[in-house]
């Protein structure tokens, strides 16, 4: 599990990290804070604060956040301590 090194968001980490780039996943029309992985089949929801990091995280979603150095950091999001997630704890 890493933590996601973001200074805006702390207590997030990813139950795996995903080799895919933001900027290659496809775009869903309508929906430009979430993009298509091809790889996983699954949605991955850009995430801009911690609150809705533990929603998708409590959702058992796939993730991505915004480096501080650039880039996205992408993978599923695991739930805090506390927070039941509809992933497989």
């Amino acid at each position: 599990m890493s933590q996601l090194p973001d200074p805006g968001i702390e207590n997030c980490r990813l139950r795996f990290e995903c080799r895919q780039r933001w900027d290659e996943l496809e775009v869903i029309a309508r929906y430009p804070d979430v993009r298509y992985c091809v790889q996983c089949r699954q949605a991955v929801h850009r995430v801009r604060s911690e609150d809705e990091f533990r929603a998708h995280a409590a959702a058992g979603r796939c993730v991505a956040l915004a480096l501080p150095e650039g880039g996205m950091q992408i993978g599923e999001a695991r739930a805090p301590y506390g927070v039941k997630s509809g992933g497989n704890d």
